[in-house]
């Protein structure tokens, strides 16, 4: 949340609004407990994340001490805030693995990553010769479908259109079925049960269909620990991470990260901007 906000110097923000009320009853807080919190708080009314502390500890400690309970109060209203704070673009869209962290992150709809889904049907090793055959050659319809998806992708618009039903149908045919493999089924009706989140591409085509992309890019953080461990300063790890992340957002524009970071220490700044050029990109 903190990165999405722009790491802000006065720390997190939270908002008692319709959003957050929304997020605490879908993550489950008990209705007293909801109540006992809208005595608190007025309807708008906006504080930091410590002075909302301090306040639930001393007016509500019954809730203050529920420890799972609380951080999802926590979390409800700093995204109640996140959602209608207007310093920092709102993630309508987002694309992940099923990780809890990432759950009501994005306004709109967050997304499935097929990669991730798959590798649960990978982790499966059956005995039998039987089961065998069925999760082969479920995945071989798996990947066939996923196929389908990619094409669709880079169909014009129009086609993409009168794909849209068929691709559904078809998902629905695939993940409907009983092999008589317990441990297979019970996955398929895991990915069944996801259908929305896998299928986000048919309105939105210009997601991606996996996030392989953006753990690639995280990972060079970690090849990066393996050879010389941590950094030894708050410092040092600001500048490691933005160090990184001018040079994996110049691979992925094409850019040279070299000639990039020359030109800014030499202050010629004959180049444009990587942030710019990802609007360009963005916006192509």
């Amino acid at each position: 949340m903190r990165a999405l906000l722009g790491n802000p110097k006065e720390g997190l923000q939270i908002t008692y609004n319709e959003q957050g009320r929304a997020l605490l009853e879908s993550f489950g807080i008990s209705h007293k407990d909801r109540t006992t919190m809208s005595g608190l708080l007025e309807d708008g009314q906006a504080m930091s994340l410590s002075a909302f502390d301090e306040m639930m500890k001393a007016k509500a400690p019954d809730i203050f001490s529920k420890k799972n309970s609380y951080a999802r109060i926590r979390e409800s209203l700093a995204l109640g805030h996140y959602h209608t704070q207007e310093d920092f673009p709102v993630v309508d869209l987002l694309l992940s693995d099923d990780a809890p962290e990432y759950q009501k992150i994005a306004r709109l709809l967050h997304a499935l990553c097929w990669v991730h889904d798959a590798r649960h049907y990978n982790k499966l090793n059956p005995r039998f010769d039987w089961h065998r055959r069925l999760l082969e050659g479920f995945k071989r319809q798996y990947w066939a479908f996923y196929g389908k998806l990619l094409k669709y992708r880079q169909l014009k618009e129009e086609k993409q259109q009168s794909q849209k039903a068929a691709l559904s149908a078809a998902f629905d045919r695939l993940f409907k079925k009983t092999t008589g493999y317990d441990k297979l089924d019970e996955l398929v009706r895991r990915t069944k049960a996801n259908k929305e989140e896998l299928l986000a591409v048919l309105d939105h085509p210009a997601l991606p269909l996996h996030n392989n992309a953006a753990e690639l890019a995280v990972r060079q953080i970690v090849r990066k620990r393996d050879i010389s461990l941590h950094t030894w300063s708050e410092k040092g790890t600001r500048v490691r991470d933005a160090f990184l992340t001018i040079i994996e957002t110049a691979n992925k524009l094409g850019v040279s990260a070299i000639q990039y970071i020359s030109d800014r220490i030499s202050k010629k700044y004959e180049m444009p901007s990587l942030a710019s050029l990802v609007a360009e990109k963005y916006a192509a």
